[in-house]
Order: structure tokens, then C-alpha cells, then sequence
């Protein structure tokens, strides 16, 4: 296994433009994210879709809170108005499987 910020370092020596990243790991999402601090970093227009399965993230407050510090915000499309943020704590509040739209916001 290799980290995004690793493989890119390797093979391109800097960080390409990406602007989005579906992330289903089945729980391992957490280490996914702290291997592409870098690539999150240097691309300020990411867009992570991350299937969020509360039956197996077993660290979802420490996810939560690696992907707030690093300014990317759980939101929701409406196709009407646009990128929609969602207050963090709702998704504590009971189980579900849905993917999540992870992006930076200007608020």
C-alpha cells in the first residue's frame, strides 16, 4: 500500500491538479486521508466523495475532524442551489451508508 502524497512525489516529483477523489475503503478511510494531506493541501478546489459507512468506521469523530482541520466541509449538491453544507454533528446523530461530498467552503 502506498499514500497518494507518496506515489506522487515518486512519480511526478510535485503535486498534479485533482479536483476530485472517490474514496470506499470500508473503514480505512481515515489513514486514506492522512496519506494525501499534500495532494488536499495544494489543490484548494478537491472535491472528496467518501462512501461514509457508520457500521465501519470505527474513528468517524477523528475523520470528521482530520478533514475539518484541513478545510474540507461535509456538504450535499442541490441541483437548485449548488453546494450545500452540513452541520458535522448531524452525522453522529444516527447509523447510515451514503456517499459524502467532502469539499473546501467559503463561508
Amino acid at each position: 500500500m502506498i499514500s497518494l502524497d507518496v506515489y506522487f512525489k515518486k512519480k511526478f516529483d510535485y503535486i498534479p491538479k485533482i479536483d476530485l477523489i472517490k474514496i470506499d475503503i470500508e473503514g480505512a478511510e481515515f489513514f486514506a486521508i492522512q496519506g494525501m494531506l499534500n495532494v488536499i493541501k495544494h489543490n484548494p478546489q478537491i472535491c472528496l466523495v467518501i462512501e461514509f459507512n457508520t457500521r465501519y468506521l470505527t474513528n468517524k469523530l477523528e475523520l470528521i475532524n482530520l478533514l475539518i482541520k484541513n478545510n474540507l466541509y461535509p456538504c450535499i449538491y442541490d441541483i437548485h442551489n449548488g453546494y450545500i453544507q452540513i452541520n458535522p454533528e448531524e452525522l453522529f446523530s444516527k447509523d447510515f451508508e451514503m456517499n459524502l461530498i467532502f469539499r473546501k467552503m467559503d463561508f
